[in-house]
């Protein structure tokens, strides 16, 4: 069959939009996705990037669909309830139980979200601008930080690159605070979307809620808009909040525009009621734990780090050069956005009351509305902080950021045409080189492998003798086998459960006593009997994950002895042996 070219052309100018955002989005979000989880010969493949925030992913994944996790127990802090938004990897798990293997399950779902992301943010400035470079330029801006990490790169007191080779050849994240003591934070790189592969799913979710809710009303769009916030109330509880502060906003734009703003505040109403059940939950295990929950603290994390790049005193300087550093030019290029943005409104003023009206109006239009929220949102996220770890506000500045690179995108594509063009390439230059930078030890980390069960003989062992339910008292922090197989840990990643508000300091302590042989028979029955434990898992490498040295003579003495793997490298004990002496 011939397909003559006119023909091609037509088809080209119908489905442009489509066909150029969707290789916009779907293109990058594979290639992340795919180059940073893996699986070879029975072992999960990770990029380094990656390795610790999966320390906590995977045992959540399997301790659904290997470790019948029906009570929504903690599978790396047994006794306690899972204090994360564990929905996304409860549909991973609900893949892998039909039979997609874990690493496809996991990466077609990210790749779902961080597409979908890009598509939104691509169809987002184009509307915005009535230009589709525009959403590209979106696309870019949100793949490219604006962050000026660059310093830290170049810099011959940080890593000092001094060629396009050492660029692209680089591993190492040139700031990555308030870890490393430097003032740019790791969050704004691509890591925190291939770290957090659910974050940019609730993004989407966020956005497709919050646009129903602002179109006109119908039953069926409030109902898939109830639907949503109830799935984003388990994928992730602080995009739930954000949803809710944009609600919130759009209902009072809707009063002033006299739209159907009573619509909206009983969808607003029922979303809340629907979130209760996985309210409910944090707020029942926030009472075993010592999460400190909400609570005042002001400028997010400028405070973390020693300062030793700047010497400035001031707090109030500190937060905005801490926000230069983190942001660049992005905040300002996005407030011309706004500007430029005319609102379609009646400019039929007869007083200063209606002055006043038509001023709210106009700021409160639907084309600036979103600009607005992510102000809301930095504002927030500056003042309050919602977890244990401040750091994980993060995820109020990555929606922030998204929402600024829309409206940089909308002004920067007003430059590209004649004598202002120069400025416009300028200005994309200027707001992606530290994304740039940031890309490359992304493209070259190691990788780590993580044997699951068909790889590692110790796996296999407990997934064929003991229950779903088990719980393992850890005596060493290589505790693989155990989260590949859905089981319990007493005393998973420390920082992790540390971040989620568990306990930590007082397990510890509990187990630095154990592991130097301090309890009794008697004693090490009623811990054992208390805490539901059922098996001790070491290794005969010396660790040092709980503090103390380990009294290998006393665990053999005191557990029997059920398995040692093939290298005599894992033993695992009956950890109720004790009591039935």
């Amino acid at each position: 069959m011939n397909i003559s070219k006119a023909t091609i052309l037509a088809f080209w100018k119908r489905r442009k939009l489509f066909i150029i955002g969707f290789f916009a989005s779907v293109i990058p979000a594979t290639y992340l996705m795919l180059l940073t989880l893996g699986y070879d010969k029975g072992s999960i493949i990770l990029s380094q990037n990656i390795w610790s925030d999966f320390q906590g992913h995977i045992p959540l994944i399997r301790s659904f669909s290997q470790g019948n996790n029906i009570l929504l127990e903690s599978p790396t802090f047994s006794g306690e309830l899972i204090r994360y938004h564990f929905g996304f990897y409860f549909v991973v798990a609900l893949l892998e139980l039909l039979g997609v293997r874990i690493d496809i399950a996991i990466n077609a779902l990210s790749i779902v979200g961080f597409a979908g992301l890009l598509a939104l943010v691509y169809l987002g400035a184009t509307k915005l601008s009535g230009k589709i470079v525009a959403g590209l330029i979106a696309v870019i801006l949100i793949l490219f930080n604006s962050s000026l990490s660059w310093y830290y790169y170049l810099s011959d007191s940080f890593l000092g690159l001094k060629s396009i080779g050492e660029i692209m050849g680089n591993k190492v994240f040139g700031s990555f605070g308030p870890y490393d003591d430097n003032i740019i934070s790791a969050f704004w790189s691509l890591n925190v979307y291939i770290h957090q592969r659910h974050l940019a799913f609730a993004f989407v979710i966020f956005a497709l809620a919050w646009i129903l809710i602002s179109l006109p009303h119908s039953s069926s769009k409030k109902l898939v808009a109830l639907v949503l916030i109830a799935l984003l109330s388990w994928v992730n509880i602080a995009v739930l909040a954000m949803l809710f502060v944009a609600i919130s906003i759009t209902i009072f734009s809707q009063y002033l525009h006299k739209q159907s703003w009573k619509k909206s505040l009983i969808t607003l109403l029922l979303g809340i009621l629907l979130s209760f059940p996985s309210l409910l939950l944090i707020m029942f295990s926030s009472t075993t734990s010592t999460s400190e929950g909400i609570r005042f603290l002001p400028g997010f994390i400028y405070y973390g780090t020693t300062w030793h790049e700047f010497a400035i005193e001031d707090k109030f300087l500190r937060w905005i050069v801490y926000w230069f550093m983190n942001l660049g030019l992005l905040p300002i290029i996005s407030f011309f956005g706004f500007l430029i943005l005319k609102p379609s409104l009646r400019s039929n003023i007869k007083n200063k009351k209606e002055a006043v009206f038509y001023f709210l109006k106009s700021i409160f239009a639907s084309n600036r509305l979103p600009f607005l929220v992510a102000w809301a949102i930095f504002i927030i996220a500056n003042i309050f902080v919602f977890a244990r770890d401040p750091a994980t506000n993060h995820k109020f500045i990555n929606l922030v950021i998204i929402i600024w690179s829309v409206y940089a995108a909308a002004f920067i594509v007003k430059l590209l045409k004649g004598k202002t063009m120069v400025f416009g390439v300028l200005l994309i230059l200027i707001l992606t080189a530290g994304g740039f930078f940031d890309l490359w030890p992304i493209v070259n980390a190691n990788k780590h492998t993580w044997k699951d069960i068909p790889a590692s003989d110790t796996a296999i062992w407990i997934k064929n003798n003991t229950a779903p339910e088990s719980v393992f008292l850890n005596i060493t922090s290589d505790f693989n086998p155990v989260m590949s197989t859905g089981r319990r840990l007493y005393f998973g990643p420390e920082y992790i459960n540390w971040s989620l508000g568990y306990n930590t300091l007082r397990r510890l302590a509990e187990m630095q006593v154990i592991i130097s042989g301090g309890l009794d028979q008697d004693e090490m029955c009623s811990f054992v009997q208390r805490n539901k434990i059922d098996y001790v898992i070491m290794t005969s490498a010396p660790d040092t994950y709980l503090e103390r040295n380990i009294d290998y003579e006393y665990f053999r003495n005191t557990f029997d002895l059920l398995f040692s793997n093939e290298i005599g490298y894992y033993f695992i004990y009956d950890a109720k042996s004790p009591c039935s002496i």
